[in-house]
């Protein structure tokens, strides 16, 4: 048995499944395909004109609430590669970010005066349904999590995380709004209230399971219980990819650069630390001058850099990491140090991960030690040092002087 069943386990006993009574109308949502509540619209208070809800997640993708009016058209308010999106019927993307781990307030209002459905979130205005048939009294389904249709057989999966309830809709007999029942749990639950980090480790909450972020920690494993593997470089020794890992490629779609993490411990105060290029000339540069980081981003559409970090050649470990999202690039260094975050000016920051590209670490003057390299979640270090299919050294060994 993993210990991740094990915890859904013990919280099932501690909290319960979604039984005769909700404390405080939290509930926790585990199950993508099963995690499901199906409410009865009839019995809120119309004239008030307004449902309201608070969603705390933090994973990417899943629906949160489904609504089907009487004339069978659907609403619904899903989590899309972090931000909310609505489809109705076409889907529009909202410039919401709710991956967050916080409450995040949904609240849906309905204006007698002009017949606009309208969705706000935390406070702020997000969408208008300019449509009477929308009005709330004219709901006639409504789901939150995962939504099935039974005569389509089409399938929408639920988010994973926290609902809580409004007070305005904590009503005694609440068990009478609920038709149907799924793998939903009692409040919100913290996973991380069982499970603990090692070694500096971060607890993430994922609500149906626990995994320890042992980023910048220098130890790796299921609770960062063990020393993570090194490598050291001397000049013009390097790693290069022979050939892009499938999980990058499944990470993306379509297929882009996500993420690069990684720890360097040097005492020269220049060198290249790592190298992406693909055909489409977009890069990733990041080099050492004069103890200082120097970053850059080009993509097809804008140029990115800027220089972060100093006396990085101290001969201790500095941890480097940079996340490319759909409209801004973030380079932070030893976490507390400096971030830095670019706006994209001209559409977009995405970089193709598909179109050859090229990986190359170290190279030309770097010399140092490397630990924890990791491209879009793809562990460098450990695919070569098991000899996988992906990288190679031209130089180099294993481990590194302390």
């Amino acid at each position: 048995m993993s210990i991740s069943t094990i915890i859904i386990f013990l919280l099932a006993l501690q909290f319960g499944f979604l039984g005769a009574s909700l404390p405080e109308n939290k509930l926790t949502f585990i199950n993508h395909d099963h995690s499901t509540i199906k409410l009865r619209p009839s019995t809120w208070k119309h004239n008030e004109g307004y449902f309201q809800f608070h969603i705390k997640v933090n994973q990417e993708d899943g629906t949160v609430i489904t609504i089907i009016n009487k004339n069978k058209q659907v609403f619904t308010l899903t989590v899309s590669s972090g931000k909310l999106q609505t489809s109705h019927p076409q889907k529009v993307p909202l410039n919401n970010q709710v991956v967050t781990n916080k409450w995040n307030q949904i609240k849906l209002l309905h204006n007698s005066d002009n017949n606009l459905v309208q969705l706000h979130v935390n406070g702020e205005s997000a969408f208008s349904l300019d449509d009477q048939q929308w009005g709330i009294p004219q709901w006639d389904e409504v789901w939150l999590g995962a939504y099935r249709d039974v005569n389509s057989e089409k399938s929408n999966s639920s988010f994973i995380g926290c609902l809580k309830l409004s007070n305005h809709h904590r009503i005694p007999h609440i068990n009478h709004l609920i038709e149907r029942r799924g793998l939903v749990l009692d409040d919100c639950i913290d996973t991380c209230a069982v499970q603990m980090c090692q070694n500096g480790g971060t607890c993430v909450n994922n609500y149906r399971n626990v995994t320890c972020d042992c980023m910048g920690t220098g130890f790796e494993g299921v609770t960062c219980e063990k020393e993570a593997a090194t490598y050291s470089l001397k000049k013009n020794e390097k790693i290069e990819m022979l050939k892009l890992p499938e999980v990058v490629t499944r990470s993306s779609t379509p297929s882009t650069i996500k993420s690069l993490h990684m720890r360097i411990r040097t005492s020269q105060p220049n060198g290249v630390i790592f190298q992406f290029t693909n055909l489409l000339k977009e890069a990733i540069k990041m080099e050492l001058h004069d103890g200082i980081l120097n970053v850059k981003v080009n993509t097809v559409r804008d140029k990115y850099s800027t220089s972060i970090g100093n006396n990085l050649h101290d001969n201790q470990w500095h941890s480097i990491t940079l996340t490319i999202k759909s409209d801004e690039i973030q380079v932070s260094m030893d976490q507390h140090l400096k971030n830095e975050i670019f706006k994209a000016t001209n559409g977009g920051t995405a970089l193709a991960a598909h179109h050859k590209p090229s990986i190359v670490i170290g190279g030309a003057d770097y010399v140092g030690c490397l630990q924890q390299i990791y491209f879009n979640g793809f562990d460098i270090i450990d695919s070569l040092l098991s000899k996988g299919k992906y990288f190679e050294a031209k130089g180099g060994k294993p481990k590194c002087e302390k």
